[in-house]
């Protein structure tokens, strides 16, 4: 179970847990889980990917959130087709089995290509999770129906 640090009723968003790759937090009002990554990620190991991404879903089961939100412009780790596969079972199929209704990532608009990354997203899973190129953008598509 994570540790989810003590802050006050009256602090918001809720910071769920934060270490050297990413920082999860959890906003009430919107029922979000948004996780953002940090540039260390690109010294970040397989095994410690996986274990971020599991503090993800473990957050997701204690706070039973509609949407999430995840901030991935400054995420640095490549993964391989089987690391790939790895996260479609472990990550975004049990975010969703757990309550997760839509999945919205923020990519940086010079690095990736929006429409060429949906469109591979769109082939391969048939799920609600969209690119973006900003978090406002992203958070108007969570909370349309």
């Amino acid at each position: 179970m994570i540790n989810f640090k003590k802050q006050s009723a009256f602090n918001y968003p809720m910071e769920i847990y934060k270490s050297q790759f990413i920082e999860i937090q959890f906003f009430k009002k919107d029922s979000i889980i948004r996780n953002s990554w940090s540039p260390n990620t690109c010294i970040m190991q397989e095994g410690e990917f996986k274990s971020e991404l599991l503090k993800i879903v473990e957050s997701i089961s204690q706070f039973k959130p509609k949407y999430l939100l995840s901030i991935a412009t400054e995420l640095f780790f490549n993964m391989s087709p089987n690391l790939q596969e790895w996260a479609k079972e472990n990550f975004i199929d049990k975010a969703f089995n757990l309550g997760i209704t839509k999945i919205g990532v923020v990519l940086s608009p010079e690095t990736f290509d929006k429409n060429n990354i949906q469109e591979q997203i769109d082939q391969t899973f048939d799920l609600p999770l969209h690119y973006f190129s900003n978090e406002k953008e992203a958070r108007v598509w969570l909370e349309k129906f």
